[in-house]
């Protein structure tokens, strides 16, 4: 048991021979990626070896790495740059956010934390809902000159997204370090999803200004948020714009047509259509080649 092991650790059990033998190889290659040490010579290389072995398999039981993080202080290990970021994913791993905290700020004193470590301690804030904190360590990581990965954008989004809060994450985007056409999409359909076109279409504007385009799939994503809530004349320049751009494919045509005939402009519809017939030939069996069908069956 975990306890088990926690004891055996503290007496310093091991032998040198056993070290690490006693983990599946996963934990055996993540034991290596973390120590200091490839060959343990003393007996306290052993105990800082046997000390991480530990820490890579503690999961979601803050008690079992308080008790830990006691041993080690008992045998002299308080400072150890290694252990101390052993000690801070243990933490984030089991939502203990105000002991990741404190080891964060020990770590900062020894070193300075590299992404990975700003990365466990932001998304473990997430998690624990405390926005205005992970957006402070967010700008503060970016004021240090690091920049956060698409894996913490997305879950600065989604938290924003879910708490209704999306302009928190727009602040936080406009402040990085890279522009990243990635990020700026995902909050872009998250406004859409949230009915908050106006603010859909900032997103898509600052984008631009970014230097950021939209392939075929991206457009039609926005067409359809915009259309789908009747806003039809934003569509159809959102649309024209998208022709210089890009070739619309069959949904395109299909998106803006089907918003045409929702709000019965009926004229525009069969003007369209003219131009469909010009540019390509629906697919069959296709949402595009429905309407047109429907559309030859009214004009004969």
């Amino acid at each position: 048991s975990l306890m088990q092991r926690l004891t055996s650790v503290s007496n310093h059990r091991f032998s040198s021979r056993s070290w690490g033998s006693s983990l599946p190889s996963r934990q055996s290659q993540r034991l290596r990626k973390y120590s200091v040490l490839v060959r343990p010579t003393t007996e306290m290389d052993h105990r800082i070896n046997d000390s991480i072995a530990f820490l890579t398999e503690v999961q979601q039981d803050v008690g079992i790495v308080r008790q830990m993080e006691e041993s080690l202080h008992q045998h002299g290990l308080r400072d150890h740059k290694t252990l101390k970021s052993c000690l801070l994913k243990a933490y984030c791993e089991c939502d203990s956010k105000e002991d990741a905290e404190r080891i964060f700020e020990e770590i900062k004193v020894l070193i300075p934390p590299n992404p990975k470590t700003w990365q466990r301690l932001i998304e473990c804030q997430l998690r624990c809902g405390d926005l205005s904190e992970a957006s402070l360590r967010l700008l503060e990581m970016m004021e240090a000159g690091l920049e956060p990965t698409g894996h913490t954008w997305n879950h600065l989004i989604e938290f924003c997204e879910k708490h209704q809060n999306l302009n928190q994450a727009y602040d936080l985007l406009s402040n990085a370090i890279q522009s990243n056409r990635i990020n700026w999409l995902k909050l872009m359909y998250a406004y859409g999803r949230s009915g908050r076109i106006d603010d859909e279409l900032k997103v898509y504007s600052k984008m631009k200004s970014l230097g950021h385009t939209l392939d075929v799939r991206e457009w039609n994503m926005l067409l359809t948020s915009v259309g789908k809530l009747g806003r039809v004349d934003e569509m159809m320049l959102l649309f024209q714009e998208m022709k210089t751009l890009e070739v619309p494919d069959d949904l395109t045509w299909s998106i803006v047509l089907s918003s045409l005939g929702d709000v019965e402009r009926i004229d525009e519809m069969m003007q369209l259509f003219e131009e469909v017939k010009l540019k390509a030939t629906p697919i069959p069996g296709t949402p595009l080649s429905t309407l047109w069908d429907k559309a030859e069956k009214s004009t004969s």
